[in-house]
C-alpha cells in the first residue's frame, strides 16, 4: 500500500478508535448510574465489554497501519 492510502486509512481508523473510546466512556458512565440506582446491570455490562473489545480492535488496526507507514519510510 502506498503512503497516501495508508495516511487516509490511518485517519479513518483513528476516527473510529476515538468514537469507540467515547462509546466506552459513555457506557461506563451509564453503568455507574445504573449501579447507583440499584438497577440490574447485566445487559449494560455486556454492552460495555463489547464496546471495549471494539475499541481494542480499532487500536490494533491503528497500530498495524502505523507499522505499515514505518515500513514505507525504509
Amino acid at each position: 500500500m502506498d503512503k497516501a492510502k495508508l495516511l487516509f486509512r490511518l485517519a479513518e481508523t483513528r476516527e473510529r478508535a476515538e468514537k469507540a473510546y467515547l462509546n466506552v466512556v459513555w457506557l461506563t458512565l451509564e453503568l455507574s448510574e445504573m449501579k447507583a440506582k440499584g438497577v440490574n446491570t447485566m445487559v449494560a455490562e455486556v454492552r460495555l465489554r463489547a464496546a471495549a473489545n471494539e475499541e481494542q480492535k480499532r487500536l490494533r488496526e491503528m497500530n498495524w497501519v502505523l507499522d505499515q507507514l514505518d515500513r514505507t519510510r525504509r
